[in-house]
């Protein structure tokens, strides 16, 4: 079965890896909310331990990949699916 390596060699199921706007959603937050903090170093540690990924576009823009676990550790636990 596939799934996502993150550094130290980690694999994560692609179910656990998710966009901004995917995350938004789960943590019951804004998706500028979570750029916001990707920007302002919020999850630093999260990329260093590969957890969290930005892919840089030729044309300037990119795109953020974030992991449930580096998700966690800031924001906690989703929110419930009764919770919307």
């Amino acid at each position: 079965m596939g799934g996502i390596r993150a550094t130290g060699g980690v694999v994560f199921p692609l179910s656990a890896v998710m966009s901004p706007s995917e995350a938004a959603e789960r943590w019951g937050l804004k998706r500028n909310t979570i750029i916001a903090a990707l920007n302002r170093g919020l999850f630093d540690e999260q990329i260093e331990k590969g957890l969290v990924r930005q892919y840089q576009y030729e044309n300037g823009k990119s795109d953020w990949y974030l992991t449930e676990q580096a998700l966690r550790e800031v924001y906690g636990e989703p929110r419930k699916e009764n919770e919307k």
